[in-house]
């Protein structure tokens, strides 16, 4: 078999999910649940969202294979959902799935966020852990400024510092293919980063909060950890294996992160979410 890095690294979705779509719903589900980067992130959409007017442009900048754009577009059905991805696996899926459930507000663009051109002016734009992707943030943060309207807003989840609590699961970052190393991801954020880069281009934090404190950093690389074993590994056997022990150990991980979640974080932990207005 092929490790199932092949797949979740390079943006190919197996034929099973482009032919039965729904399998994608399960998808996202897992993922909001072992995730608090989800919790987050869904919960300032829907305040910020429910704000907006009918027939207003959203874009979701980076929208992969559609976690919080399948959801918002449901929820919110008197908006325009707009999503731009490079992954032509992820452009697949989602058309694929659109076509199947008839989601006559969703508009999927295939590009680069940098030259991709906009038809509309956004209300909002949100961009979940994709910013760091971009060689040329700050000409992309300009380019948001250009083509939302005079009070949109950009939503951003971004990591940063990355900092790791369990050695084990450090050494084993350094030993297998990781996303990151796979699609050449270097660049780590600090706060003071992101500020300056949000000032030089003309956008002003209305709202921020922080995540991944110690007790979130623990959660999330007990999961981590045997992800990372099963997608790299090509034997039937040991991918059954890894794949049991993180149901096991996947409530231990939850219970860390809603104590995180719980929690006051701070600038110095590893991940931030903004919300921008402009100047």
């Amino acid at each position: 078999m092929k490790p199932i890095r092949y797949y979740l690294h390079n943006h190919k979705p197996p034929n099973l999910l482009l032919l039965v779509t729904s399998v994608s719903k399960i998808i996202h589900f897992w993922n909001y649940i072992i995730f608090q980067r989800s919790w987050r992130v869904r919960r300032i959409l829907d305040k910020v969202l429910s704000n907006l007017q009918e027939g207003d442009h959203v874009l979701d900048a980076g929208c992969g294979d559609g976690q919080h754009l399948l959801y918002i577009a449901k929820r919110f059905a008197w908006l325009n959902i707009h999503g731009i991805d490079i992954a032509k696996g992820n452009i697949e899926l989602l058309n694929s799935y659109i076509s199947n459930h008839k989601l006559n507000n969703v508009f999927i663009n295939y590009g680069d966020l940098l030259t991709t051109n906009s038809a509309d002016q956004y209300s909002l734009v949100y961009c979940i852990s994709t910013l760091y992707m971009i060689d040329d943030d700050e000409g992309l943060l300009r380019l948001w400024y250009k083509n939302t309207e005079s009070d949109g807003r950009i939503i951003l989840y971004q990591p940063i510092n990355q900092k790791i609590e369990i050695r084990l699961y450090a050494n084993l970052r350094k030993s297998l293919r990781t996303y990151e190393k796979d699609n050449k991801i270097n660049k780590i954020y600090t706060y003071d980063d992101l500020k300056y880069l949000f000032n030089k281009t003309g956008w002003t934090i209305e709202y921020q909060e922080f995540g991944m404190g110690k007790y979130g950093r623990i959660g999330y690389e007990i999961y981590s950890y045997f992800l990372l074993q099963m997608s790299n590994t090509s034997n039937y056997l040991l991918f059954i294996f890894w794949l049991i022990l993180i149901f096991i150990t996947a409530p231990i991980s939850i219970i860390f992160q809603i104590i995180d979640y719980k929690s006051t974080n701070k600038e110095n932990d590893n991940a931030a979410l903004i919300i921008l207005k402009k100047d």
